[in-house]
């Protein structure tokens, strides 16, 4: 591991602290040299076999040109002091899971928040990647000039969409497979996954955050898989969002095994949201979509019951 101080990549970074380590990957909260600012290095191991100039280049360029207030930006890579490395933004803020804790948010919060990862997401497939390492520990709340922002960091398993094979194979970008917990019910069972299974996570958080706790039960062995299990109804868990029947749909339609049954592409859940009443709409950054083609055919939203 590098040590407190020491400089870098040819110098361009200053390390100073670590920040963890896993099977694949070392992270460390480093200074860029020149520009006074914090950002993530993270190297990974040689073992998995990255191909600058290959598929795991394409992703990591693909994940630097997605521009979105919600989605941690990837500032540099390369290969530097016989290691791989990604660089990231540092953020500065409060994990979901440590600010949900057991208690829910109120529903005008946990809406607004919902709204950006949906866009964040949207932002991301749209560059045909999908994330595949979202979670409550992956995502910050950071306190803006506009108020708190939901910042995705953390790609666990983002991959290419390959439209020759409809984007089966995975790769891993910059940090193992998070808790199996936050896992569409086809990524759990290693199934071919795509942009809905991020939604799929998605409602994983958004029932979170609007009940304070987890839709399925922790694994307790090895082989559980959760997901395979139905969920606690969120209108059951959470009484007290008795009066907001369509976010309770909206939520729970992002968590159908099935995933035809969910939306089918981010802009399509962000449009769905739009349509809430019951709190009011969250902050849309359409610009996000603009002169991008979707991942995802956009399937028309069902009119509301």
């Amino acid at each position: 591991m590098w040590a407190a101080d020491q400089l870098v990549l040819n110098g361009r970074f200053k390390i100073l602290s670590p920040l963890g380590k896993g099977a694949f990957s070392e992270a460390y909260l480093a200074e860029q040299v020149g520009l006074s600012r914090k950002v993530v290095v993270k190297t990974l191991s040689a073992q998995l076999g990255h191909d600058l100039d290959g598929r795991f280049g394409a992703e990591v360029r693909a994940l630097a040109a997605v521009d979105h207030p919600s989605v941690v930006r990837v500032l540099d890579f390369g290969v530097g002091d016989g290691v791989v490395f990604v660089v990231t933004e540092h953020v500065e803020g409060t994990s979901l899971a440590k600010a949900i804790g057991t208690e829910p948010f109120l529903p005008d919060r946990a809406l607004a928040l919902f709204g950006q990862l949906a866009e964040g997401l949207g932002a991301i497939h749209a560059r045909g990647l999908v994330h595949l390492g979202l979670s409550a520990d992956t995502v910050f709340l950071a306190q803006t000039p506009l108020g708190e922002r939901a910042r995705m960091a953390d790609f666990g398993v983002a991959r290419l969409l390959d439209p020759a094979t409809e984007g089966s194979r995975l790769t891993a970008v910059l940090a193992p497979v998070q808790h199996r917990v936050y896992q569409s019910p086809e990524q759990a069972m290693g199934a071919p996954t795509d942009a809905r299974s991020d939604l799929f996570v998605l409602g994983i958080l958004g029932y979170q955050m609007l009940s304070g706790r987890l839709p399925f039960a922790a694994p307790q062995a090895p082989a559980d898989v959760p997901q395979a299990g139905s969920p606690v109804p969120l209108a059951e868990a959470a009484p007290h969002l008795k009066d907001h029947p369509r976010l309770v749909e909206l939520v729970m339609r992002c968590l159908e095994k099935d995933p035809a049954a969910r939306p089918q592409q981010a802009l399509e859940l962000v449009q769905r949201l739009t349509a809430v009443p019951e709190v009011g709409e969250p902050t849309i950054l359409m610009e996000a979509y603009q002169g991008l083609p979707p991942a995802l055919p956009l399937r028309p939203a069902a009119a509301p019951a």
